[in-house]
């Protein structure tokens, strides 16, 4: 999701208001690593991903936690 979310190709990013998701996005490698615990170094990926949607001029919609398709923290629809 994030190297979509990168180029400019998630119209609106659905974001559960409670999730959270550590780890690292190297957008040159264009790679997610995921941790279960936040690290040294560490950024917090849903925000990266909804920074990402908007800068590129998506919008971002707020769920309640479980209101996502499978408890998923995020979910997107695509511009194409």
């Amino acid at each position: 999701m994030l190297p979509a979310a990168l180029d400019g190709r998630v119209g609106t990013l659905m974001v559960s208001d409670k999730s959270q998701r550590w780890g690292r996005f190297d957008s040159q490698r264009r790679q997610t690593v995921i941790h279960d615990a936040r690290a040294d170094e560490d950024e917090e990926l849903v925000n990266v991903a909804a920074v990402l949607t908007l800068r590129n001029g998506g919008s971002v919609v707020p769920f309640a936690s479980g209101r996502l398709p499978g408890d998923a923290p995020i979910a997107a629809i695509y511009r194409w």
